[in-house]
């Protein structure tokens, strides 16, 4: 009920160390060193209910069925309680190509996202969404839930899925990966994330205040 008027929409930066790496040897080495498979779909989540780790399992679990694709699914993020999605991975039948990795370091997470093939964020609600800039700005193609500020902050640069629909997720994944980090989707990707920065939110902050004051 409050006057559209009334409301000021400041967005959040993304930190400049999220970029596409010059060097695949380190997001590789990266790679090696945690174990992770050769090829991947990524997703950060925490264990939140409304991050929807449960249906992004059974959108990956038809993936794995019908695409004939290799990719496995890795989600990063805290990992205690992840005994759940670990148990119901193994009921999918997909326990061999999911891993629960625990919270990674900023400087890790660039790596991560340099070396996925696919970032996927399946949340029924988001005030903001980072993650899924956070992997644009590292040249890595999104695929994200038609939810919440996703559409809003992500706009043309990722792919959209029903976040309540297994199949139509599922289905989004297989055709982003299929069209892969193209030259013109990238750099739409890496062009968008730049609009969001630290600097551009201050300046917006201060004239907020003056504009009150």
């Amino acid at each position: 009920g409050v006057p559209e008027e009334r409301v000021a929409v400041v967005y959040g930066g993304v930190d400049p160390a999220f970029r596409p790496l010059d060097d695949r040897a380190a997001a590789e080495a990266f790679r090696r060193r945690k174990g992770l498979p050769e090829r991947f779909v990524l997703s950060v989540l925490s264990l939140s209910p409304r991050k929807n780790i449960p249906g992004l399992l059974r959108a990956f679990a038809i993936f794995a069925r019908s695409s004939g694709l290799p990719q496995h699914l890795v989600i990063a993020g805290k990992s205690y309680g992840a005994d759940g999605p670990l148990r119901e991975a193994a009921g999918l039948g997909i326990a061999g190509r999911f891993r629960f990795i625990d919270y990674v370091r900023d400087e890790e997470l660039v790596l991560l996202y340099n070396a996925a093939d696919l970032f996927v964020f399946p949340s029924f609600y988001e005030g903001f969404g980072l993650p899924p800039l956070e992997a644009l700005a590292c040249g890595c193609p999104v695929a994200a839930a038609r939810a919440g500020s996703l559409p809003e902050v992500l706009g043309d640069s990722a792919r959209y899925f029903d976040p309540a629909d297994d199949a139509e997720m599922a289905d989004t994944i297989e055709r982003a990966i299929r069209a892969g980090a193209g030259g013109a989707a990238r750099s739409r990707g890496i062009a968008r994330a730049a609009g969001f920065t630290w600097e551009r939110a201050a300046a917006e902050t201060m004239d907020l205040y003056e504009r009150l004051l």
